[in-house]
Protein backbone atom coordinates (compact mmCIF):
# COMPACT_ATOMS: atom_id res chain seq x y z
CA UNK A 1 0.00 0.00 0.00
CA UNK A 2 2.49 2.23 1.24
CA UNK A 3 4.59 1.80 -2.25
CA UNK A 4 1.20 2.34 -4.17
CA UNK A 5 0.73 5.68 -2.51
CA UNK A 6 4.74 6.66 -3.00
CA UNK A 7 4.05 5.87 -6.48
CA UNK A 8 1.18 7.85 -6.81
CA UNK A 9 2.29 10.87 -4.82
CA UNK A 10 4.25 12.10 -7.79
CA UNK A 11 1.19 11.58 -10.33
CA UNK A 12 -1.69 14.40 -11.67
CA UNK A 13 -4.51 14.76 -9.29
CA UNK A 14 -6.72 14.04 -12.35
CA UNK A 15 -5.01 10.64 -12.72
CA UNK A 16 -6.44 7.26 -10.73
CA UNK A 17 -3.83 4.64 -10.25
CA UNK A 18 -5.09 1.25 -9.18
CA UNK A 19 -3.66 -1.79 -8.39
CA UNK A 20 -3.07 -4.36 -10.93
CA UNK A 21 -1.80 -7.90 -9.65
CA UNK A 22 -0.08 -9.11 -12.62
CA UNK A 23 1.33 -5.79 -14.30
CA UNK A 24 2.03 -3.19 -10.98
CA UNK A 25 -0.40 -0.25 -11.75
CA UNK A 26 -2.73 0.66 -14.11
CA UNK A 27 -3.70 3.85 -14.82
CA UNK A 28 -7.72 4.34 -14.84
CA UNK A 29 -7.69 7.02 -17.19
CA UNK A 30 -5.83 5.91 -19.98
CA UNK A 31 -7.63 2.58 -19.35
CA UNK A 32 -11.09 4.69 -18.77
CA UNK A 33 -12.85 2.13 -17.76
CA UNK A 34 -13.80 -0.30 -14.28
CA UNK A 35 -12.04 -3.64 -14.17
CA UNK A 36 -12.99 -6.27 -16.15
CA UNK A 37 -14.65 -8.89 -13.92
CA UNK A 38 -11.60 -11.15 -15.16
CA UNK A 39 -8.94 -8.78 -13.90
CA UNK A 40 -11.17 -8.84 -10.29
CA UNK A 41 -11.25 -12.32 -10.39
CA UNK A 42 -7.35 -12.08 -10.55
CA UNK A 43 -7.28 -9.59 -7.74
CA UNK A 44 -9.36 -12.45 -5.83
CA UNK A 45 -7.18 -15.10 -6.43
CA UNK A 46 -3.98 -13.20 -5.21
CA UNK A 47 -5.61 -11.39 -2.18
CA UNK A 48 -7.70 -14.63 -0.87
CA UNK A 49 -5.05 -17.13 -0.14
CA UNK A 50 -2.64 -14.14 1.68
CA UNK A 51 -5.64 -12.96 3.73
CA UNK A 52 -6.59 -16.82 4.66
CA UNK A 53 -3.13 -17.45 5.33
CA UNK A 54 -3.08 -15.27 8.25
CA UNK A 55 -6.34 -16.25 9.23
CA UNK A 56 -5.59 -19.47 9.71
CA UNK A 57 -2.16 -19.30 11.07
CA UNK A 58 -3.38 -16.83 14.01
CA UNK A 59 -6.39 -19.40 14.72
CA UNK A 60 -3.84 -21.87 14.60
CA UNK A 61 -1.46 -20.18 17.31
CA UNK A 62 -4.77 -18.92 19.31
CA UNK A 63 -6.66 -22.06 18.97
CA UNK A 64 -7.71 -23.93 22.37
CA UNK A 65 -5.37 -26.70 22.62
CA UNK A 66 -7.44 -29.76 22.96
CA UNK A 67 -9.69 -28.81 19.96
CA UNK A 68 -7.09 -29.90 16.53
CA UNK A 69 -7.52 -26.98 13.93
CA UNK A 70 -9.71 -29.20 11.44
CA UNK A 71 -11.77 -29.23 14.59
CA UNK A 72 -11.84 -25.46 15.17
CA UNK A 73 -12.79 -25.07 10.95
CA UNK A 74 -15.87 -27.57 11.73
CA UNK A 75 -17.08 -25.27 14.51
CA UNK A 76 -16.60 -22.05 12.23
CA UNK A 77 -17.70 -23.53 9.56
CA UNK A 78 -21.17 -24.84 11.61
CA UNK A 79 -21.49 -21.24 12.89
CA UNK A 80 -21.22 -19.94 9.40
CA UNK A 81 -23.49 -22.20 7.96
CA UNK A 82 -25.94 -23.41 10.48
CA UNK A 83 -27.77 -26.18 7.55
CA UNK A 84 -24.33 -27.66 6.73
CA UNK A 85 -24.48 -30.95 6.62
CA UNK A 86 -21.92 -33.80 6.95
CA UNK A 87 -21.12 -33.60 3.03
CA UNK A 88 -20.69 -29.70 2.96
CA UNK A 89 -17.89 -30.05 5.55
CA UNK A 90 -16.42 -32.57 4.20
CA UNK A 91 -16.24 -30.45 1.23
CA UNK A 92 -14.51 -27.71 3.06
CA UNK A 93 -12.14 -29.29 4.83
CA UNK A 94 -11.24 -31.60 1.96
CA UNK A 95 -11.75 -34.98 3.69
CA UNK A 96 -13.29 -38.17 3.45
CA UNK A 97 -16.77 -38.63 4.58
CA UNK A 98 -15.61 -41.11 6.82
CA UNK A 99 -12.65 -39.16 8.76
CA UNK A 100 -15.29 -36.20 8.50
CA UNK A 101 -17.38 -38.01 10.67
CA UNK A 102 -14.60 -39.04 13.24
CA UNK A 103 -13.79 -35.14 12.99
CA UNK A 104 -17.72 -34.47 13.94
CA UNK A 105 -17.63 -37.40 16.37
CA UNK A 106 -14.65 -36.02 18.76
CA UNK A 107 -16.53 -32.47 18.91
CA UNK A 108 -19.94 -34.30 19.92
CA UNK A 109 -17.54 -36.21 22.78
CA UNK A 110 -15.94 -33.04 23.68
CA UNK A 111 -19.29 -31.09 24.12
CA UNK A 112 -18.56 -28.75 21.73
CA UNK A 113 -20.95 -29.89 19.03
CA UNK A 114 -24.50 -31.19 18.66
CA UNK A 115 -26.16 -33.50 16.90
CA UNK A 116 -29.79 -33.50 15.67
CA UNK A 117 -31.81 -35.17 13.71
CA UNK A 118 -32.74 -32.81 10.82
CA UNK A 119 -36.76 -31.15 11.07
CA UNK A 120 -37.72 -31.71 7.26
CA UNK A 121 -35.75 -35.13 6.62
CA UNK A 122 -35.02 -37.15 9.05
CA UNK A 123 -32.07 -39.15 7.17
CA UNK A 124 -29.64 -35.68 7.22
CA UNK A 125 -28.26 -35.06 10.75
CA UNK A 126 -28.50 -31.53 11.95
CA UNK A 127 -25.25 -29.94 13.42
CA UNK A 128 -25.23 -26.85 15.74
CA UNK A 129 -22.73 -25.04 18.64
CA UNK A 130 -22.72 -25.36 22.12
CA UNK A 131 -22.03 -22.87 24.16
CA UNK A 132 -18.99 -24.51 25.11
CA UNK A 133 -17.97 -25.01 21.24
CA UNK A 134 -19.33 -21.14 20.63
CA UNK A 135 -16.18 -20.11 23.43
CA UNK A 136 -13.80 -21.92 21.77
CA UNK A 137 -14.62 -20.45 18.43
CA UNK A 138 -15.38 -16.62 19.77
CA UNK A 139 -12.04 -16.84 21.83
CA UNK A 140 -10.24 -17.58 18.23
CA UNK A 141 -12.15 -15.13 16.61
CA UNK A 142 -11.07 -11.97 18.63
CA UNK A 143 -7.50 -13.16 18.29
CA UNK A 144 -7.81 -13.36 14.58
CA UNK A 145 -10.18 -10.06 14.46
CA UNK A 146 -6.98 -8.17 16.32
CA UNK A 147 -4.48 -9.33 14.45
CA UNK A 148 -6.34 -8.22 11.25
CA UNK A 149 -7.28 -5.03 13.14
CA UNK A 150 -3.45 -4.20 13.54
CA UNK A 151 -3.11 -5.44 9.26
CA UNK A 152 -5.84 -2.83 8.66
CA UNK A 153 -4.85 -0.07 11.14
CA UNK A 154 -2.61 1.57 8.77
CA UNK A 155 -5.23 2.13 6.54
CA UNK A 156 -7.06 5.61 5.88
CA UNK A 157 -10.90 5.78 6.89
CA UNK A 158 -11.76 5.82 3.08
CA UNK A 159 -9.93 2.49 2.52
CA UNK A 160 -11.65 0.87 5.43
CA UNK A 161 -14.87 2.21 3.76
CA UNK A 162 -13.77 1.04 0.28
CA UNK A 163 -12.34 -2.59 1.93
CA UNK A 164 -15.77 -3.00 3.79
CA UNK A 165 -18.04 -2.08 1.37
CA UNK A 166 -15.94 -4.63 -0.80
CA UNK A 167 -16.14 -7.23 1.76
CA UNK A 168 -20.09 -6.89 1.86
CA UNK A 169 -20.29 -7.14 -1.94
CA UNK A 170 -18.16 -10.04 -1.81
CA UNK A 171 -20.47 -11.79 1.14
CA UNK A 172 -23.29 -11.57 -0.91
CA UNK A 173 -22.31 -12.32 -3.95
CA UNK A 174 -20.96 -15.57 -2.41
CA UNK A 175 -24.34 -16.15 -0.49
CA UNK A 176 -25.51 -15.39 -3.91
CA UNK A 177 -23.12 -18.22 -5.48
CA UNK A 178 -24.47 -20.89 -2.65
CA UNK A 179 -27.74 -20.70 -2.60
CA UNK A 180 -27.65 -21.10 -6.73
CA UNK A 181 -27.58 -17.93 -8.02
CA UNK A 182 -24.60 -18.28 -10.40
Amino acid sequence: MQQLQNASDNLPTSVSVVPDPSHGCIDRAAADHAPSAALVARELLDAVPRATFIIRETAYRHRTKSVSFPQLRVLAMVSKVPCADLSAIALYLSLSLSATSRLVEHLVEKKLLQRKPDKLNRRKISLTLTAPGKRVLDRTNRAVEKKLAGCLGHLSAKERRTLSAAMTLLRNLCMEACAGGH
